[in-house]
């Protein structure tokens, strides 16, 4: 089982890549709204479009949930 050999942490991240990979495909970038927001959809940027790694520890437990909430289904 595929979930079984790989860690929730590398789940997590390969979930952020799958979210980033949205956003880049509807031609978002990186960038930090005015509106203190994390995004703003008419300029097309969002502030979490960066590597795994570099988010902040609320968005990656956002990760986190979003694979435990798929994976028990």
């Amino acid at each position: 089982d595929l979930n079984s050999r790989i860690s929730e942490e590398e789940q997590a991240e390969l979930e952020h890549i799958r979210w980033c990979r949205f956003y880049f495909l509807n031609y978002y970038t990186f960038g930090i709204p005015k509106n203190g927001k994390n995004r703003d959809d008419k300029r097309r940027i969002h502030k979490d479009l960066v590597a795994y790694n570099e988010l902040d520890q609320a968005e990656k437990l956002k990760d986190l949930d979003a694979i435990r909430i798929t994976r028990d289904l």
